[in-house]
C-alpha cells in the first residue's frame, strides 16, 4: 500500500474532536444561524463547517433551553466525522 493511501485512510477517520478553537466556532456557527453559507476555497473547511453546525443545530433540538456556548463548546469536544484536511497536506506534517 502507498503511503498516500495510508494517509488518505486515516484522515477520512473519525477525530476525536473539531480542530478549530472556541471562538470560531462560535463566531461562524453564530454567523450560519443568521443565513450566511461559508464560502472557503477549501472543500474540506467548508464541510468542516457544514458538519459542525448540523451538529450543533441536532445538540440545540436536545437542549433548548441550555446557552449557545455550551452547545459550541459540546459539538467541537466531542468527535469530529474527519480530520478535514487532504492526504496532500497531511502527509506534509511532519511529526517531532
Amino acid at each position: 500500500m502507498k503511503r498516500i493511501d495510508i494517509v488518505n485512510e486515516a484522515v477520512n477517520m473519525p477525530a476525536p474532536r473539531y480542530y478549530i478553537t472556541e471562538h470560531e466556532a462560535g463566531r461562524m456557527i453564530n454567523k450560519m444561524m443568521k443565513g450566511y453559507i461559508p464560502q472557503h476555497k477549501r472543500m474540506e473547511r467548508r464541510k468542516m463547517y457544514f458538519d459542525m453546525f448540523n451538529a450543533f443545530l441536532e445538540w440545540r433540538i436536545n437542549n433548548p433551553d441550555s446557552k449557545i456556548s455550551e452547545g459550541i463548546n459540546y459539538v467541537i469536544y466531542n468527535e469530529a466525522p474527519g480530520f478535514y484536511i487532504t492526504a496532500q497536506y497531511a502527509s506534509q506534517i511532519k511529526i517531532r
